[in-house]
């Protein structure tokens, strides 16, 4: 069993291709997030001379909702949305402590 088998049974998708599809769509949302966040951040007034705490503070306010913002409209027009959805759900379940 490879790789992209592991994924597909741990994931619960039934292609190979919808694991691919996953890929791509965290490669773009990481990517997107980066990209729309060096823009949100000075808007706000949190520039590179700012203190770690209010960098990391903005990463875990700003940052991760973002990217699950844009993952999970990425994964949509992929037509990944129940995986992402899923994903997500037990992402913020894990934040705060519930499995």
């Amino acid at each position: 069993m490879g790789l992209l088998d592991n994924l597909k049974s741990r994931w619960g998708v039934s292609s190979k291709i919808q694991v691919i599809l996953i890929f791509m769509a965290f490669g773009l949302s990481g990517s997107l997030s980066v990209y729309v966040m060096k823009f949100i951040n000075p808007m706000i007034g949190i520039g590179d001379t700012a203190p770690f705490w209010v960098k990391a503070l903005s990463f875990i306010i700003l940052t991760l909702p973002v990217y699950n913002i844009i993952l999970i409209g990425i994964g949509s027009l992929l037509g990944q949305y129940t995986f992402f959805k899923r994903f997500i759900i037990n992402f913020f379940k894990r934040m705060i402590g519930r499995r």
